[in-house]
């Protein structure tokens, strides 16, 4: 077996354009107020390119006294393709601004995160969903600039566009329904608590809430409760598209004609088989995110308009 490749150096570019590493070193890192010339410049760099060698970045981070990492702190949650569309859409973004989007996955544990930082210098951290205080603690004795993404506002902004839809249908009784299985308090949380302010700003019944086994048993007793009786529920909230298209399909009630209106989230694939959904602008709710981490940085406030980046798709269900 041929024995690994090690990796260019700068003494590798240094021999091959023949000069110092000294010299390397200012050309490749841009160091202001060293007078090369213009044909050593490019023969460093020729060479740099020819070995494929970049500088270290933790060498990089030293002498600008911070690196380009954006490190996207993310609790263990399934968002699905929606929230993954967004990231990729703030990847985009950042690296415009000459940043590098690295995206971390984490547990309640703090020892995890204590090791992290013990690895990562990143420029700023953006927080989705909330830390606990011993998280916030171990960011600042890092001594870690750090900036909250406002989750919270992008997932209350879905309900209060799924009540509102329904509520200028007619609906004042309104029903939020998410799957039985495993979702994450916080999303939920912040879900209800953005259909919940509707209904109190706009004089609604209080919201009704329930979850739903994956199950055609579960549905009828949701059709016996929610949707008989002198006050049902009329209009009902689905946590997602696939809950809202099961319980379609599963309800023997018709949704499309009978007075009672289903709307679910994100517009995805399922949601053309008749769906009516809340779809969303990406690279707004990237640029949103975008903005409160380049202000951190750059020590301002965020320039980005609070308006929520999402409309209703109509279809047969709303």
């Amino acid at each position: 077996m041929a024995p690994p490749v090690r990796p260019a150096t700068s003494t590798d570019v240094a021999r091959l354009s023949n000069v110092s590493r000294t010299t390397v070193s200012y050309i490749l890192n841009d160091v202001p107020g060293k007078h090369i010339s213009a044909a050593t410049r490019e023969r460093v760099l020729a060479a740099a390119e020819e070995l494929g060698y970049t500088p270290h970045a933790a060498a990089r981070a030293l002498r600008a006294g911070r690196n380009q990492l954006v490190l996207a702190l993310v609790p263990d949650w399934d968002m699905g393709p929606t929230f993954a569309a967004g990231m990729e859409a703030l990847n985009r973004l950042l690296a415009d601004r000459g940043y590098i989007l690295v995206i971390h996955s984490h547990s309640d544990a703090v020892r995890s995160l204590t090791a992290l930082w013990a690895e990562v210098r990143p420029a700023v951290v953006m927080v989705f969903g909330t830390l606990k205080e011993d998280h916030l603690k171990a960011l600042r004795a890092a001594g870690i600039t750090y900036t909250d993404a406002r989750m919270y506002e992008y997932l209350s902004g879905i309900s209060r566009l799924q009540a509102e839809h329904l509520w200028k249908n007619g609906h004042r009784t309104l029903g939020y329904l998410q799957p039985a299985h495993f979702v994450p308090r916080e999303i939920t949380s912040f879900r209800r608590a953005g259909a919940q302010q509707f209904c109190e700003d706009y004089g609604l019944k209080p919201l009704r809430e329930s979850k739903l086994e994956y199950a055609v048993d579960a549905v009828r007793e949701l059709e016996k409760s929610w949707f008989s009786g002198p006050e049902p529920v009329t209009g009902v909230m689905a946590h997602t598209d696939e809950l809202a298209a099961f319980v379609r399909n599963a309800s023997s009630i018709d949704f499309s004609s009978t007075g009672f209106s289903l709307i679910g989230t994100g517009d995805r694939p399922i949601a053309m088989l008749g769906i009516t959904s809340v779809g969303f602008d990406f690279d707004k709710v990237a640029q949103f995110w975008a903005e409160n981490a380049l202000a951190t940085l750059e020590g301002r406030d965020p320039e980005t308009s609070q308006e929520f980046p999402g409309w209703v798709v109509q279809r047969e269900t709303a």
